[in-house]
């Protein structure tokens, strides 16, 4: 390894600059160490850039992970605890005991030896595939679709499978491109989402590929009572007798949320996380308190606040309403405005952390994910049970503070009661806490307690911070105003 013998280079922990300069020759390239694992995502975040150099190189002969596992010592002297020396063992694909990690799926779906592109119009499905196997035919592989509904955020739990077919597998050579398709029955209308499983001569399983579908959305709420306004000297009360949400009268703010006098654990916001690493200068996140001219009222069957600003956070606006179930549903519109570099940007809401018992949620899951490590998720309904757990250091998983999606819905029960948090846009990620680093300290993120997020950070690895690691890791860039709503749900 890092030496170039025979007209082989195997050089170590290449920057992407160089590693596309290698990818061209005229040495065979097999890279060891690339990618060097750390922390959380330092194998499978940004290996997508690097691995496609490698796969369509003319001399790519491959490469090594450092490592497959979380290499540790068992302290006999410290009551069996796992020693990882810091970053010097973690991190692996898989945890000390094989535990999957994230990244353990990503390199799993990056390395398919089938590669498929879901397209969809009304019933008609078509499979842009492509063969990355060195000798196999795909008639030699088999190819399974199944349309499923997916459960709400209370209720009823478990998928249900409306239909689902076998598909006769293409002829199509080693490294060649072909298609399939096909079409779905009526029950499409009702599903929320199109699996297509692939898998191998040998009966095993390559990989699940999910398509959401329209229907993968809260039902629409009907407004059935107004619930009641009250105007303090310094605040606004919204109640239908139960659930009662203040807010701030100047700012339009939300303060908190209560159930039965019980304070909910989401409150204070939204407020605009706008966050650069810090090597980059940093950014500092507009608050809600720079907005102002808020004005309130009825309109119909809910009660409307309204505020506007000059900053970043540009104007909320509040539909509040109350449903035949009694829950109390608020209707989130924003638009912030941003130029600049950013890492982390989107809106967010104070939470008590203690509070949070588990996450219910509807999106890409269950692993969560970075700007550089999309792959390996499926969409689907997911649970999490709180934990605050260090890779490298313990090994629950998957982890609950992080970026997860994107997302559509998600319900948190909390030690007062639960909550949702819905969003129409099939592009916004969950923000959850900050996710906890590790003794060598080479994590920068912020605290965005609960949020909807339209960029999320890329995940560096051991040596190379993210604007060395390809085109996936690098920040946005972004400007101009973005608008989004959100929908809070309080009650059941």
């Amino acid at each position: 390894p890092w030496e170039k013998f025979r007209l082989v280079n195997t050089d170590h922990y290449e920057k992407f600059d160089s590693h596309t300069r290698l990818s061209n020759g005229p040495d065979i390239y097999m890279p060891t160490e690339f990618l060097h694992g750390l922390y959380d995502g330092g194998i499978g975040s940004g290996m997508w850039d690097y691995w496609e150099l490698i796969r369509t190189s003319k001399v790519g002969g491959g490469g090594f992970f450092w490592a497959l596992v979380d290499e540790c010592v068992k302290r006999t002297d410290q009551n069996g605890k796992l020693d990882c020396a810091g970053n010097r063992g973690p991190d692996g694909i898989v945890g000390p005991h094989r535990e999957h990690k994230g990244s353990f799926n990503t390199v799993r779906e990056i390395w398919s030896p089938v590669f498929l592109n879901v397209k969809i119009d009304q019933s008609s499905v078509q499979l842009d595939l492509e063969n990355r196997y060195d000798f196999t035919n795909l008639n030699s592989c088999s190819f399974k679709w199944s349309l499923v509904r997916l459960p709400l955020p209370e209720g009823r739990k478990g998928n249900t499978v409306l239909a689902s077919g076998l598909l006769k597998a293409p002829n199509v050579l080693p490294h060649h491109d072909g298609q399939l398709s096909f079409r779905l029955p009526q029950s499409v209308v009702s599903a929320d989402v199109l699996y297509i499983t692939a898998t191998d001569p040998g009966g095993r399983e390559i990989w699940t590929w999910s398509k959401s579908l329209k229907n993968a959305v809260l039902p629409a709420v009907t407004a059935s009572q107004a619930p009641k306004l009250i105007e303090n000297e310094n605040s606004l009360s919204v109640s239908n007798g139960r659930i009662e949400l203040t807010f701030n009268k100047n700012t339009g703010a939300l303060i908190k949320v209560t159930n039965a006098g019980r304070e909910i654990a989401v409150g204070q916001g939204p407020n605009l996380v706008a966050y650069q690493r810090k090597d980059r200068k940093y950014e500092h996140a507009a608050r809600p308190d720079g907005l102002y001219g808020c004005q309130s009222g009825r309109k119909g069957e809910s009660v409307v606040i309204e505020a506007s600003s000059s900053s970043y956070l540009k104007k909320i606006l509040w539909r509040i309403s109350s449903d035949s179930n009694s829950e109390l549903v608020a209707n989130l519109e924003y638009e912030y405005s941003f130029d600049g570099t950013v890492d982390v940007l989107g809106i967010g809401f104070e939470t008590a952390e203690k509070s949070l018992k588990s996450i219910r949620w509807l999106g890409m899951g269950p692993y969560r994910v970075w700007q550089n490590r999309l792959q390996g998720t499926r969409f689907d309904v997911w649970e999490n049970t709180y934990n605050d757990s260090t890779p490298g250091e313990s090994w629950l998983f998957p982890e609950f503070k992080g970026y997860f999606g994107p997302f559509r819905w998600a319900r948190f029960e909390t030690a007062d009661g639960p909550f949702t948090i819905a969003t129409g846009n099939e592009q916004t990620y969950l923000g959850l806490l900050k996710p906890k680093d590790g003794v060598n300290g080479l994590l920068d993120v912020p605290d965005v307690g609960i949020a909807v997020l339209d960029v999320i950070p890329a995940m560096r690895n051991k040596f190379h911070t993210t604007d060395e690691i390809g085109p996936q890791s690098r920040a946005k860039q972004v400007s101009g105003s973005v608008k989004g709503s959100i929908q809070l749900h309080f009650g059941n």
